[in-house]
């Protein structure tokens, strides 16, 4: 019950659009300066928030699947980076006629400072196999490196 009351607290100064999925703009004030607090930053949720048990599971065309605690991301190289999101359906409710989706205003956008391990180098860890050609996130805890039919072809014949 405790975070359900945290995030409910976090959300009281952010407009909501949708309940359920749980869908809010920015207030205004929030986007004056060059960084939007955190606790002010715009969501944007296709569904509820996910249970999580804090690990991330790396498999498919690697050498070596992996399974990785947030301490272990936390402990890699990391590096910040002041990041502006916006919903591609920001401003909607000025558009006529309406479009079908979230009835946004102006504030879905947000600009924050990201810290954290480069994907590419948690990919690494689990030495991703040549013939690898996609990767595919199944939220909130796998990640997934496939082959593509026209990559083994690939891969055998050079």
């Amino acid at each position: 019950m405790a975070v359900a009351d945290d995030l409910e607290r976090a959300r009281a100064a952010l407009r909501m659009i949708n309940p359920a999925p749980y869908n809010a703009e920015a207030p205004p004030e929030a986007l004056a300066g060059d960084i939007t607090p955190v606790e002010l930053h715009y969501v944007r949720s296709n569904f509820a928030v996910p249970v999580h048990d804090g690990t991330l599971e790396i498999g498919g065309a690697v050498a070596h699947p992996i399974r990785l605690t947030l301490d272990d991301l936390r402990a890699m190289p990391a590096v910040e980076r002041a990041v502006t999101l916006e919903c591609a359906g920001n401003g909607r409710l000025e558009m006529r006629p309406l479009p079908i989706g979230e009835p946004w205003g102006d504030y879905a956008v947000s600009t924050a400072r990201w810290r954290g391990a480069l994907l590419h180098e948690v990919l690494e860890l689990a030495h991703q196999q040549r013939t690898a050609s996609r990767f595919a996130s199944k939220a909130p805890t796998t990640a997934r490196i496939t082959s593509s039919p026209s990559s083994q072809k690939q891969a055998r014949t050079t």
